[in-house]
C-alpha cells in the first residue's frame, strides 16, 4: 500500500500541516522554539516511520514500526501538553495554544491511536502460534 492511501498517513499529514501553523505562532523565545521543533521532529519521524510500516511485509518487523510510531506520537503529546500548560490564563501573554485547539487536537490524537491500535492487531493475529504447539514445553 502506498502511504498516501493509508488514512493513518493521511490523518498524520493533516496534524502535521496544523501543528505547522501552531509552530509558527510560537514567540521567539529559545524554549519555545526548541518545543516547536521537537514537536514537528517527532510528525516527521511519525510520518517516516509509518511509510516503513506500511512498506514492511506483514509481521514482526512492521509490529516493530507500529511501536516505533506510538513512540513518536506519544513524545507529541508530552510537547503538544507543555504547550497547553503554557498557554494557561495565568500566562496569557503567551497563549499559543487555544482550549478549542487543544480538544481538536486530542480528538485527533484519540483517532490515530484508535486507528494505530486495530492496525497492531491486525498484524498481532498472523503471529500467534498455531494451537497445537502452544503451552506444550516442559514447566
Amino acid at each position: 500500500m502506498k502511504p498516501r492511501q493509508s488514512s493513518i498517513y493521511r490523518k498524520l499529514e493533516l496534524l502535521h500541516l496544523w501543528a505547522s501553523s501552531l509552530v509558527d505562532r510560537c514567540p521567539k523565545s529559545l524554549s519555545y522554539q526548541i518545543e516547536g521543533k521537537a514537536i514537528m521532529d517527532d510528525l516527521n519521524n511519525a510520518l517516516l516511520v509509518t511509510k516503513f510500516a506500511l512498506k514492511a511485509p506483514k509481521g514482526e518487523e512492521r509490529l516493530r514500526h507500529i511501536e516505533m510510531l506510538d513512540v513518536y506520537l506519544a513524545d507529541l503529546d508530552t510537547h503538544i501538553t507543555e504547550l497547553r500548560e503554557r498557554s494557561k490564563p495565568a500566562n496569557a501573554q503567551a497563549r499559543v495554544l487555544t482550549r478549542d485547539q487543544y480538544a481538536s487536537y486530542m480528538r485527533d490524537y484519540a483517532i490515530i491511536q484508535m486507528e494505530i491500535d486495530s492496525w497492531r492487531k491486525s498484524n498481532i493475529v498472523g503471529l500467534q502460534a498455531p494451537a497445537g504447539r502452544a503451552g506444550s514445553g516442559s514447566d
